[in-house]
């Protein structure tokens, strides 16, 4: 019995450390960092109604925000410099965003299918805006750009 179940710990640990080694999950146990790019989220993420991105990090990786259907708000940092493409594709309860200053890109798709959004803040910084980033926001009132 007890050979057993050291045996079971043992897969448990392998697989626990071999199969996302560089991967973490953020101390709000939301995101899944990989240096300084939020790659994903967690179960508790896609659960989550706002979620705050820590400083520090400089990439909000491809589809990392995909289908948070639950999700109103989200805070962006200052160190953030590139949102790629479908961030927060299919993000229906987002209603604000504001990009911080220093980001320069905001790929396709980005914010496509935000059925609730209705503002959002560009700053001057911004260089690239990808096709149908803002594509089904149906309740988008105001874009402010370069505030």
């Amino acid at each position: 019995m007890k050979r057993g179940f050291i045996y079971f710990l043992i897969i448990v640990l392998l697989l626990l450390v071999g199969c996302n080694y560089k991967l973490m999950v953020s101390a709000t146990q939301q995101l899944i960092i990989n240096g300084d790019c939020v790659e994903g989220v967690t179960d508790a993420g896609r659960r989550a109604t706002e979620i705050v991105i820590p400083n520090g990090i400089k990439t909000i990786g491809e589809k990392a925000f995909y289908s948070c259907s639950r999700l109103t708000k989200i805070t962006i940092p200052n160190s953030v410099r590139t949102i790629d493409d479908c961030i927060f594709l299919n993000c229906k309860s987002l209603q604000y965003i504001k990009i911080p200053e220093g980001v320069s890109t905001i790929g396709e798709d980005c914010f496509y299918d935000c059925s609730s959004l209705a503002y959002v803040v560009i700053p001057s910084t911004v260089t690239s805006i990808g096709e149908y980033s803002f594509g089904l926001c149906n309740k988008l009132k105001d874009i402010y750009i370069n505030p």
